[in-house]
């Protein structure tokens, strides 16, 4: 692993609150949209309909904005998840992992006979 992956595994975080942030408030923008749009909509004043119209072009694209930006938050992992990823990947292909349970077994056995032994 390089030090640019482990730049990028501590910023996820970060990374998934300022998405998710931007979700909220670019749905927050649609709402305020979506009611403009609905005040103008009735009138047959022709500045009326011009603002209704281009309140639902806005409504539009900060829903779809919003629902992408949801999207990606889900599909970014947190550090913990990535980090568990990655251990995960190591422990199962990595010689040495292989090798603790019995390294740790035998650690173990020779603990508890010292200690019988000191008894």
């Amino acid at each position: 692993m390089t030090y640019w992956e482990l730049y990028w595994i501590t910023r996820l975080d970060p990374l998934h609150c300022s998405i998710v942030t931007f979700s909220i408030t670019v749905f927050c923008s649609a709402t305020i949209s979506a009611r403009i749009w609905l005040k103008n909509a009735d009138m047959d004043y022709e500045p009326n309909r011009v603002i209704a119209k281009t309140a639902f072009l806005w409504c539009k694209r900060f829903l779809f904005l919003s629902v992408l930006s949801g999207l990606i938050s889900t599909l970014i992992p947190n550090t913990k998840d990535l980090a568990l990823i990655y251990s995960g990947h190591f422990a199962t292909h990595s010689e040495e992992m292989k090798k603790l349970p019995d390294n740790l077994l035998r650690y173990l056995n020779t603990f508890l006979e010292e200690k019988k032994e000191s008894k």
